[in-house]
């Protein structure tokens, strides 16, 4: 998931808090970070496995599923 996400984040250059020497590792450390937060998530998309219109098509379903789109 984190070198996925890095690949995604150097292309780009957009990404300000993944700047410097080692995306990835910066990213390992914002992602242990904000675990606590991730786990209490009530839904979890997985992004590196599928296009963007799939992705699309979970969110909708979840939002119309579980925050009564």
């Amino acid at each position: 998931m984190v070198a996925t996400a890095a690949k995604r984040a150097e292309a780009s250059g957009i990404r300000p808090l993944l700047a410097g020497e080692d995306p990835a590792e910066r990213m390992r450390t914002l992602l242990k970070e904000r675990e606590p937060y991730y786990v209490k998530a009530d839904a979890e998309v997985k992004a590196d496995i599928k296009s963007a219109a799939q992705l699309a098509e979970e969110i909708v379903a979840l939002a119309k599923d579980r925050a009564g789109w």
